[in-house]
């Protein structure tokens, strides 16, 4: 176990940011899918809740184990903030996947990395270079491709997801300069005890009492997405926000999969098409990420 720590950690950081993001991705695609299980049982805002509750509680055995380095923070302000945001992420996020098919759903929260590598530069005060930009954009020309504008109207449920991705773009700006001072597990421990009682009370206004299926859904939503953000927090402590951005893209394919498994969703062929740009835009990325600090 010991060697194989050892030749982690030797591995270059941007390699190891690339891993953590594609452990993010698909904790999130894996939390999407248990969303879309669970609204067969109870209300997204219900779903919320307990995703928030059971996420703090996975983070129990860490906060015993580091004691008092759990809570030790100078930007509680901060933690509050990436919270608030976070709330605002989730509802639209979780509403929106009851009805929006999970590849399509992913697709249209790739918007987030535009918004986040835009405020990576405004406010982190980090460079987006030709690379970066072009990885960016390249992505996204491959999101157009999936999405086919003017094919298609985009539904509530659609603009929900887009909405939500502007949450998550802040969300990510914020963690991203929280993690320069604050280990991951703090982040996300903070973020769950601030997080549940955010969402209880709109929880309350539409409780249903959930079934055991219901309830072990919501687990495992919260499992997911404990698994994400860990995985998101991890990679942004290793690279910068621009660097890493492209490999959000990445979510598609895991979405897909879960989609066509869980749900018998089969995307269309565009679909793939867009999702070949996009993996090629940010392996190139990384690539290069790579031989510049090399």
């Amino acid at each position: 176990m010991s060697a194989l720590v050892l030749r982690w950690t030797s591995l270059p950081a941007p390699v190891r940011a690339t891993a953590w993001m594609m452990v993010a991705a698909i904790g999130f695609s894996s939390m999407a899918m248990m969303i879309r299980t669970a609204s067969f049982y109870v209300h997204p805002l219900e779903i919320g809740f307990f995703r928030s509750l059971f996420g703090g509680l996975f983070m129990l055995p860490w906060v015993l184990r580091a004691g008092g380095q759990a809570l030790r923070t100078q930007r509680v302000g901060a933690h509050f903030w990436r919270s608030a945001v976070s709330v605002g992420a989730l509802f639209g996020y979780f509403t929106a996947l009851a009805y929006v098919p999970l590849a399509e759903a992913a697709a249209l929260t790739f918007t987030a990395p535009l918004f986040a590598t835009l405020g990576a530069a405004l406010f982190l005060g980090e460079k987006v270079g030709l690379r970066r930009a072009a990885a960016v954009v390249i992505g996204f020309g491959g999101t157009l491709l999936i999405l086919r504008p003017g094919s298609t109207t985009l539904s509530g449920p659609s603009l929900l997801v887009l909405m939500a991705s502007a949450f998550v773009a802040g969300e990510m700006l914020l963690t991203k300069a929280l993690s320069r001072t604050d280990r991951a597990e703090t982040i996300l421990f903070y973020m769950g005890v601030m997080v549940t009682p955010m969402t209880l009370g709109p929880a309350l206004f539409v409780w249903t009492t959930p079934t055991p299926v219901g309830l072990a859904a919501c687990i495992g939503v919260a499992l997911g997405a404990t698994i994400g953000h860990l995985g998101l927090a991890r990679a942004f402590a290793l690279a910068d926000a621009t660097a890493v951005m492209p490999l959000e893209f990445s979510k598609l394919i895991f979405a897909a999969i879960f989609g066509y498994l869980a749900f018998s969703e089969v995307p269309s062929p565009w679909l793939w098409a867009g999702g070949a740009i996009i993996l090629s835009a940010a392996v190139y990325n990384a690539r290069q990420e790579v031989m510049t600090r090399t």
